[in-house]
């Protein structure tokens, strides 16, 4: 069933599992070389114990991009993480694979209602701003 999956995640040589700590904050560790299991979902993690990881929801993503930030290319698999034993495992449940363009309109979306629900427009960007700290930054010589 999740053949798929391990077959996009192969063309990955890393990828981030998100999981909850104990207090309910958001932790992300990245995981070199993911080893997915084909027929059973599972991927063993590699979980600092500073961390406080504590098991229950989680995401598994992977994603690419050139120096340019060009060339994107991404994936996210849905599931969950379990202690079994002293090891983690992330256990899938989810995986639609997308196009990038889907997943720029499920970003756009999910901003939208971010913002909808806490009664907030578009923040204005101070291009203005940017631009002169770009033009002193260029203006900037080493020593």
């Amino acid at each position: 069933m999740w053949h798929k999956a391990a077959k996009d995640l192969s063309a990955y040589s890393e990828a981030v599992v998100n999981v909850m700590d104990v207090e309910g904050f958001p932790v992300s560790v990245r995981q070199v070389a993911p080893r997915f299991d084909p027929e059973q979902g599972t991927m063993p993690l590699v979980m600092p114990a500073a961390l406080r990881p504590t098991e229950g929801p989680a995401s598994l993503l992977a994603h690419f991009h050139n120096d340019q930030l060009w060339a994107l290319r991404a994936m996210l698999i849905r599931g969950r993480v379990e202690r079994r034993g002293e090891a983690w495992t992330f256990v899938s449940t989810e995986y639609k694979p997308r196009s990038p363009w889907r997943q720029l309109q499920d970003v756009k979306r999910a901003v939208e209602q971010y913002l909808t629900k806490r009664g907030l427009g578009r923040p204005k960007i101070a291009y203005d701003v940017i631009h002169r700290l770009f033009r002193e930054a260029k203006s900037i010589q080493d020593p």
